[in-house]
């Protein structure tokens, strides 16, 4: 049993592909407001065992969420069911926050790079 998990064992999910380091614009009624980033993780948690005796919950990739909407900024995760909505929602250019519908567009990488570095991503 392993002290910790290995993560040689983590399979990236390709569903994330699209998002993965990548910011989107965000607009309201057509007005640009803000910026959403999407940066890749992963996690498990421990499924039984104390010390030497572990065992862990298969492991699984999330996305990191940075957040500015107008002027003011988070941060979230979006992990199991709530990741599967964010996806469709996404697909079809919609972000939900705070239960407010936003137009979002994703940019490319060379795009993505400016709000990720403004946030300290990179």
């Amino acid at each position: 049993m392993p002290w910790k998990p290995d993560w040689s064992q983590l399979a990236p999910d390709p569903r994330l592909d699209p998002y993965r380091h990548r910011a989107a614009a965000l607009s309201r009624d057509g007005v640009a407001v803000g910026t959403l980033c999407a940066e890749p993780d992963h996690l498990t948690t421990q499924a039984s065992g104390h010390l030497w005796w572990r065992s862990f919950s298969p492991q699984r990739e999330f996305l990191k969420l940075w957040i500015t909407i107008d002027g003011r900024q988070t941060d979230a995760w979006t992990d199991g069911p709530e990741l599967d909505m964010d996806l469709e929602n996404w697909s079809r250019g919609i972000f939900l926050f705070g239960g407010e519908p936003y137009a979002c567009t994703w940019f490319d990488d060379s795009q993505s790079a400016k709000p990720r570095k403004q946030l300290g991503i990179d």
